[in-house]
């Protein structure tokens, strides 16, 4: 019986090269496609961490404090001037006010509790954040 003979070897370098040539402009365009796709995929997944993130905030109290200096968060009126919600206070409004404060204390008799309104401006709890730097209210 003959013995049959083995194909020969395939050089597959030398076969991609014959049936696509080399790097050339296809190839490079190519690439630079998938890296745009990459990119713009990794940037959307990223945004999430500045979507997803509820910084704590609260009504500033122009009657209480200035809107120039660093306001506490959490001063020990603040339920005085800002409804109660949950175990905290609400972030999005106050009391009305019928005067402003003469000694540097917000006594609960300066707030009207029966009349809610929206904030006008925001103090912010944790100042490192992107919200805050940027103003995003």
């Amino acid at each position: 019986m003959p013995e049959k003979s083995s194909p020969p070897p395939v050089d597959l370098e030398e076969l991609l090269e014959r049936e696509e040539g080399q790097f050339g402009w296809h190839q490079l365009r190519v690439m630079v496609l998938c890296a745009v796709a990459t990119v713009c995929a990794a940037l959307s997944t990223s945004e999430f961490i500045f979507t997803s993130s509820r910084v704590n905030t609260r009504c500033l109290i122009p009657e209480c404090e200035s809107s120039g200096s660093q306001q506490e968060f959490a001063p020990s009126w603040i339920l005085n001037a800002v409804p109660s919600e949950g175990d905290g206070f609400a972030s999005c409004e106050r009391f009305n006010s019928s005067a402003a404060a003469a000694d540097g204390t917000c006594p609960a008799a300066l707030f009207d509790t029966t009349t809610i309104v929206d904030c006008e401006q925001h103090v912010y709890e944790n100042t490192d954040s992107a919200v805050y730097t940027v103003s995003f209210d």
